[in-house]
């Protein structure tokens, strides 16, 4: 499928052992803290937590995460 316009697909989230979460296609950064990162519908909680943009559509999380929440 080509990928003319991704902000017409989901969010894919992948998940490495409780200290990585990559989003894929994400639209939208709503919050940052050193414990909770907002993105899209979707909370990260956790302890020293980072961001990596790796392009603008793929976001990389890592630190100490605890939960993921979809609102």
């Amino acid at each position: 499928m080509n990928k003319l316009i991704p902000e017409l697909e989901q969010t894919k989230i992948t998940l490495w052992d409780n200290k990585k979460i990559v989003f894929e296609n994400y639209q939208k950064l709503n919050d940052i803290s050193n414990e909770i990162i907002k993105i899209d519908k979707y909370i990260v909680k956790g302890k020293n937590l980072k961001i990596e943009e790796l392009n603008r559509f793929i976001i990389k999380i890592y630190g100490e995460i605890k939960e993921l929440i979809v609102e």
